[in-house]
């Protein structure tokens, strides 16, 4: 499981967590199920957290594919991606140079992400500990890995 979102709508927001090894056919096959899920709008509130990843198989072009045919989300809503090692951090300032957009930002600090996506850190503590609590309220989506 490389890749999980958890779409929150009544906070307007999908926190994406991504583990292990990641490849451009994960982010395809993530970005689709997020496309499809009932909840899912483009312009919601991102986080996107790249503290479990241990090896990234991306390369420019995949980026530059990524944002022109499989990102689902649209310039509107602010996207935070939490990337604590160099090589998620660079991975991640490549695709926000190719996004070109003040809405998205890279981070090495959790808090920091939080506070410019004006997330309060109680409330993603309240999503990621309680996300069945109230099932209407947030709805788990995990990619479809099948075609991998």
């Amino acid at each position: 499981m490389p890749a999980t979102s958890l779409v929150c709508a009544p906070y307007r927001l999908v926190i994406s967590t991504c583990y292990g090894e990641l490849t451009v056919q994960e982010l395809k096959s993530a970005g689709a199920s997020l496309r499809n899920h009932a909840e899912f709008r483009p312009g919601f509130r991102q986080l996107i957290d790249l503290s479990h990843v241990v090896k990234l198989d991306l390369h420019f072009r995949d980026l530059y594919q990524l944002k022109h045919a499989d990102d689902p989300f649209s310039n509107e809503g602010k996207r935070a991606v939490f990337a604590p090692n160099d090589l998620s951090f660079g991975m991640s300032r490549m695709y926000q140079l190719i996004l070109n957009t003040a809405r998205f930002e890279v981070f090495r600090s959790l808090a920091d992400a939080l506070a410019w996506l004006e997330l309060d850190p109680a409330t993603l503590e309240d999503v990621l500990q309680n996300p069945t609590e109230n099932p209407a309220r947030c709805l788990s989506q995990q990619p479809n890995l099948s075609d991998s």
